[in-house]
């Protein structure tokens, strides 16, 4: 029992000295996962466009840089190099608002962060850990009606500068985790089965074609504190009816190719 509460402990203490950055920090799924690594007792970062907002939403006091709380504009590379010196971690929760440009924002505003990341004072490169919170079927032939139906995830500008995004961040010579979400919704967390995939395949988008933020942040969360089992990973996510994965690490692992060396191997069984 002795043992395994120092084991405890030291994974505790491990997570702590960890920093995470968090852009978007204020929109839906992103003070949800600050919250979430908050529990966790991770040092986290927010970079936010709205410090009053922030008071709202992330129960700051001050709400300044003081508790990890930055104003900067992922429009703007040099507003985050404050919230970025000497972080360990990076989750990109940024999305487009209405009157918005996608590019502006998917794109260059993803392209703008990562810069901004790796250039900032801090551990090198291949010591970080950059998570993008991207979109699935961005595999989708340009016609019309995949056109038509790409205006259920905002446009199909929105999946073609995504997918672009996710290239420049996978060049970009850091650990990343790449999450290509379904729909998401405000369910309770734990209360469906997660799905996981690779290039829109696996599932049919039109029978399972929502995922809770809550249990999104449990998958941030389990990779932010574990960024050696989230590294190089990039996998489509959803969800069904079903049992939920107790533990988010789990999720991770299913992720992960059969040819992954770090990919628990199930028993066999005699038959």
């Amino acid at each position: 029992m002795k043992f395994l509460f120092i084991c405890a402990l030291t994974s505790a203490v491990g997570a702590e000295v960890r920093t995470v950055v968090i852009t978007g920090a204020t929109g839906q799924t992103g003070s949800t996962t600050y919250l979430s690594l908050k529990k966790q007792g991770v040092n986290v970062r927010a970079l936010v466009r709205n410090a009053s907002k922030a008071k709202t939403l992330l129960g700051c006091s001050k709400c300044d840089e003081s508790e990890g709380i930055f104003v900067g504009d992922i429009t703007v590379p040099s507003s985050m190099s404050k919230a970025m010196a000497g972080a360990d971690s990076l989750i990109m929760a940024t999305g487009v608002v209405k009157g918005e440009n996608s590019k502006d924002i998917i794109f260059d505003g993803i392209e703008n962060q990562v810069k901004a990341f790796l250039s900032s004072p801090g551990p090198a490169p291949q010591d970080r850990h950059v998570m993008l919170i991207s979109t699935q079927e961005t595999t989708l032939l340009d016609t019309i009606f995949n056109k038509i139906l790409a205006q259920l995830w905002g446009g199909w500008a929105n999946g073609f500068y995504f997918l672009n995004a996710e290239a420049f961040l996978m060049n970009a010579n850091v650990p990343y985790t790449i999450i290509k979400c379904c729909g998401l919704s405000n369910d309770p967390a734990s209360q469906q089965q997660l799905l996981v995939g690779h290039d829109d395949k696996g599932w049919s988008f039109k029978d399972y074609h929502t995922v809770s933020r809550n249990d999104l942040a449990r998958v941030l969360t389990a990779a932010a504190t574990n960024p050696t089992t989230a590294a190089n990973l990039r996998f489509d996510f959803c969800a069904k009816p079903g049992e939920a994965q107790a533990d988010a690490l789990d999720v991770l692992q299913e992720a992960m190719f059969s040819w992954d060396v770090r990919k628990k191997k199930q028993p066999t069984v005699a038959v």
